[in-house]
Formats: structure tokens, sequence, C-alpha cells
């Protein structure tokens, strides 16, 4: 892993969660999105994607610290909560803070999250859209280095289910 560009710090914290090589999603896109390349990828599920854009995001955010570093958004709160589970489990020893945005939790809470300036943000579409809603909130995205759309093939096929079912009802 180290090979990536990835830091002996980064490499020794995925020791302990028994991963050693990188899968090739990871090997093709972490030394791009380490130099700043903007990346669109697809591999199918299993293959390592969700490492392979976080592992970049931690390890620039350890290089150059700053509030409001990247915004994650995902489909489901299920994929959120297991995102913000291993950015929290993992990032913590390096000092990021992160928040999950999703529904079904207490607004407010997640809304006052912001106060403490999360590094890194994990939401979904709903939850997220309405706390953007808020003005006090929308001024802290513009500080982002990193926006990422995670299982986007879901997305467009959430997309097009509901404008064929607009079509069909109206």
């Amino acid at each position: 892993m180290q090979t990536l560009g990835l830091s002996k710090h980064i490499v020794a914290a995925l020791r302990t969660y028994k991963i050693i090589s990188p899968f090739e999603i990871q090997e093709r896109v972490i030394p791009k999105i380490l130099k700043g390349a903007n990346i669109i990828a697809y591999a199918p599920t299993g293959s390592g994607k969700t490492l392979a854009f976080l592992l970049p995001i931690i390890e620039l955010y350890c290089r150059d610290p700053s509030p409001y570093f990247a915004l994650v958004i995902v489909p489901a709160r299920e994929l959120a909560t297991q995102i913000y589970k291993f950015i929290h489990d993992f990032g913590s020893s390096s000092g990021i803070k992160s928040v999950e945005i999703i529904g079904g939790q207490n607004y407010v809470t997640q809304k006052s999250a912001f106060i403490n300036y999360p590094n890194i943000i994990v939401a979904t579409p709903g939850r997220l859209s309405l706390l953007l809603k808020e003005h006090s909130i929308t001024r802290h995205f513009f500080m982002l280095q990193f926006f990422v759309l995670d299982e986007f093939d879901s997305f467009s096929e959430f997309y097009r289910s509901t404008i064929s079912l607009n079509k069909f009802f109206t």
C-alpha cells in the first residue's frame, strides 16, 4: 500500500484491519487522487472502491488538515453508516472528525454537528438536501476539497425510476 503513495501511518493502520495489498481499483485510482486528479471509476461490488476514495482523502487530510474537507454522498443509510464507521474508527487516530447525515436520525443533532467543523461528511441525498436549505450550513460547503458520489449508478437508477413513475402518474 505504501507504493501507492500512502504514508507509513496509514499503511500501519490498514494492517490492523488485515489490509495488506491493494485491489486493482485502488492501484489505479489512489495515486491519481493523491496527485489531484478527478476520478470517475467503476468496479464490481466488493472490489475495494470505498477505500479507493477514502484512503487518499484521509492521506491528504493528514498532510494538510482543514475543516469541511470532504463530502461523501451515498444512496442508502446502511452504506452511509458503514463508511462513517470506517472513517470514525480509522481516522479518529489521525484527528479526523466525521459526521453522518442520514434520515431517521435527529435533525437538530445533525445540524448542530456542523458547529464542530467536521472534516468528512457522509450523507444521504434526502437529509443532506434538507440541511442545505439552512443557510447557516450551506456556507461550509464552499470549503470542500473532495466531493464523492459513491454508488452513482444507484442514484441514476433511482432518478430514471422516479421520472418513469412521474410520467405514468401524470
